[in-house]
């Protein structure tokens, strides 16, 4: 029983590791769980931006006794690609900083209410980003494998975020925003929704899940997708609750982010 660390972060790590309890007797049906865990060296300055892709492995071996026999299984590790991003890697452009749904009469606001602006979201690669430097991210990563070779690309998905930040409040389930009266915390009965390009309304604010994917940054041979554009819809309409009449407005950061 018990658990054993095989640390290789040291400067001379261990030839081997003993695992748990030695036994005396017969032993039985027993379970054994491996977790291996990929750090990277905190002495070291951050890696340059870039991807990279380690092949699945057969470094540890399992055996019964390191000194008297060395007859086990092998145990296999997964390929792991590794993607160094850097932070302000993806732009953020809105086809207009605007949406003006215009004067709205109080006699027009009914449980049928609604009115619709369409608006663009754009993400595309900041190149002033890291001085322009990003090593391999859009390029391609060349394994070499039994047989020849293999090119891997870059895969990043996207998010993207509507944080708001003033005018209103976001409702208990975060899919639309209860409208202020200009100036005050009071609702007027109005609320603003965005609708996604698949008609779903989106989440307000951060998450720590991505609840609102925007695509993927794909690398592909001789380019890829580094621009992506998508429709959103801004939707205004009545909570049920009396319209006060009065301004509105709400100011909203639209943010797209990698996860």
């Amino acid at each position: 029983g018990g658990e054993s660390v095989w640390d290789f972060s040291v400067k001379n790590p261990a030839e081997y590791v003993n695992v748990g309890s030695s036994y005396i007797g017969t032993t039985g049906n027993r379970t054994m769980t491996f977790r291996t865990r990929l750090t990277r060296d905190q002495t070291k300055p951050n890696p340059n931006p870039g991807f990279y892709v380690v092949p699945g492995l057969t470094s540890f071996k399992l055996i019964p006794d390191y000194y008297s026999t060395r007859i086990g299984p092998f145990l296999e590790t997964p390929p792991v690609r590794l993607q160094y991003v850097p932070a302000c890697f993806v732009r953020t452009r809105l086809g207009t900083n605007k949406v003006n749904f215009g004067p709205i009469l109080t006699s027009d606001v009914d449980n049928t209410f609604s009115r619709r602006i369409d608006f663009n979201v754009i993400a595309d690669v900041n190149k002033s980003c890291n001085n322009g430097t990003f090593g391999n991210l859009l390029g391609s990563y060349t394994v070499s494998v039994t047989g020849g070779t293999t090119n891997y690309y870059l895969e990043l998905p996207l998010k993207v975020s509507f944080i708001l930040n003033n005018g209103g409040e976001a409702s208990s389930d975060r899919k639309s925003i209860l409208l202020y009266k200009e100036s005050t915390s009071d609702k007027n009965g109005l609320q603003l929704e965005i609708k996604a390009p698949d008609g779903n309304p989106v989440t307000f604010n951060e998450a720590s899940l991505p609840v609102n994917e925007f695509g993927i940054f794909q690398g592909a041979e001789g380019g890829g997708a580094w621009n992506i554009i998508n429709t959103y819809q801004a939707v205004l309409s009545s909570t049920g609750e009396q319209v006060k009449t009065g301004k509105y407005s709400a100011q909203v950061t639209v943010k797209v982010d990698y996860y």
